[in-house]
């Protein structure tokens, strides 16, 4: 299964923060995502989650959460919020790179490694 990032960015001195579609059964904790066209990986750390936000988004019960606070400017608007980003950008997680320095590209589709 390839899984496609949206977009992706660095969290300074934590790894990448990363939006991934078309997961389907959770990412656990040290999944190995590997970039076909770069020869590059990375190492699922925990799912990216807001704590305003965890009653309506897609959860995994094999997956390591990280929750985060926020403000909201709308808060009349976190959950239709929070369903449209999941719908248009996919599911968030910490990514740590293996071996390498950079981050997952927008559009760039990975795969699951398996050992």
């Amino acid at each position: 299964m390839k899984l496609q990032v949206s977009t992706s960015f660095n969290l300074r001195g934590r790894g990448m923060a990363t939006f991934i579609r078309y997961v389907e059964n959770g990412l656990p904790q040290n999944t190995i995502l590997f970039s076909e066209a770069r020869n590059l990986q990375w190492k699922v750390m925990c799912r990216i989650l807001w704590m305003h936000t965890t009653t309506v988004v897609t959860r995994f019960s094999n997956e390591k959460e990280s929750l985060g606070h926020a403000r909201y400017i709308n808060p009349e608007n976190i959950e239709k919020d929070a369903i449209e980003r999941e719908l248009n950008l996919g599911l968030e997680y910490l990514l740590q790179p293996v071996d390498h320095h950079e981050k997952p590209l927008d559009g760039e589709y990975l795969i699951i490694k398996t050992i």
